[in-house]
Order: C-alpha cells, then structure tokens, then sequence
C-alpha cells in the first residue's frame, strides 16, 4: 500500500491534535513547573553553598592579617581593628548575598508557581473545586489579589510562623479545599520546601554571624594584648 502526501497530511493533523489536546497542555505544564522548581532548587542550594564557604574562608582572612606589620601603639591599634570589622562585615556580606539568593529561589520562585497554579488551578482541572472559604463552602476561582493573599498566608504558616495559627491570624479568607487531593498534597510539599530553604537558611546565616564575631573578639583581644605588654 502506497503512503501518499494526503496520507502524510493525515498523520500531521492526528499528531498535532495530539500534540494540542488539553490533555498534552497541561503536561507541558507541569514539566516546565518541575522544571522552574528544579532550577529554583538548584539556586537555592548555591545560596547556602556561597554561605557556608563565606563561613570557611573568613576566617583565613582574619589570619592572613597576623602576617602583616604587629600595631605598636593605640593609633596602629584602632587601624587594625578597623581592618578585623571589614573583613568581619565582608563574611557577613558575602554570607547575606547567599542567603538573598537561597530565599529568592527557595522561597519567592516557588511562592510565584504556587500563585500560579492557585490562579489558573480551574483551567488545570475543572471537576473539582480547590478552594474553601471559612464555613468550608466552595468559592469561585480567585482573583489576582485574592491568590496573591493566599500564597502570602501559606507562605507564613508554619515553622515559626506558627505564631499565626497559634493566635488565629488570617490574611486571607480562603484556604485550600483537603478533598482536592492534588492540590492539598502540592500545598504540603510546598510548605516543606519553603521552609526548609528559609530556616536553613536563617540559621546558617545566624551561625556564621556567632562564629565570625567570636574569631573578631578573638583578634582584638590578641592585638589589644599585644600592645599592652609590646609583643613580650
């Protein structure tokens, strides 16, 4: 059986209603949301790398500074000091443009992905309804301000936000539905994800910031000692 140009043209058109079908829609979708929250991940895990080699290398600097002429007198002192609270203020510097970059791809790039699929969750799938409001009734798909005021409130649940569930704080008035299991489920492991990324970095921004200035003080005290007894 001969394959002629019409049969060609035939086979182009069912791939391409294949290729276009709302089904293959919203896979392209989802592959490239996994995609953005790979790369998001991907940053995120930069942002803590650059914090923790800050907290590395630091302290190296504060080092080197011995190796360099030894203050005689109250002058040359403060000089030296001055040198030991800019190379403390670089780490923290250094640490801080890693934690921007772990909370703007840890935090900000997912809390974007979950405003869009809260805004367009109906056209992703329309059988069932993802949001409740406060009685537990359905409400209609949400507005631009009322998705943004949604991701705002789950963005600060949780963790040590819990201080809004504790004093039964609301910035929005509605919540996910639990029956939309999709949705609930990617609301979860959003939580998880963003708080794993804020807090880690909170805390390893907080600890290179006690370390560093315990290494500052350490200095001072070594130079200061130094001059009071002339280097004996």
């Amino acid at each position: 059986m001969e394959f002629t140009a019409e049969d060609a043209k035939v086979a182009i058109r069912a791939v391409w209603a294949i290729l276009s079908s709302p089904l293959a829609q919203r896979v392209y979708v989802v592959a490239v949301g996994a995609a953005v929250l790979l790369g998001s991940f991907l940053g995120a895990k930069k942002g803590i790398g650059l914090i923790q080699a800050h907290a590395a290398q630091t302290p190296a600097k504060f080092s080197n500074l011995r190796q360099g002429r030894r203050p005689q007198n109250a002058v040359q002192l403060s000089r030296k000091i001055a040198k030991l609270i800019a190379v403390y203020l670089g780490g923290l510097f250094g640490a801080s443009k890693g934690s921007m970059i772990s909370v703007t791809c840890g935090v900000l790039i997912p809390a974007a992905a979950l405003f869009a699929m809260t805004f367009a969750y109906p056209w992703f799938d329309d059988s069932t309804v993802h949001l409740i409001n406060a009685s537990h009734h359905p409400v209609p798909p949400p507005n631009l301000s009322a998705a943004g005021l949604f991701v705002a409130d789950q963005t600060l649940r949780g963790g040590l936000f819990d201080l809004i569930e504790i004093f039964a704080v609301d910035i929005a008035e509605i919540s996910n539905n639990p029956a939309n299991l999709p949705f609930s489920f990617g609301l979860f492991a959003y939580h998880l994800y963003v708080e794993g990324f804020v807090f880690t970095g909170l805390f390893l921004l907080a600890r290179n910031a006690w370390i560093l200035g315990l290494k500052l003080v350490e200095e001072i005290r070594f130079y200061n000692n130094g001059v009071k007894t002339g280097w004996a």
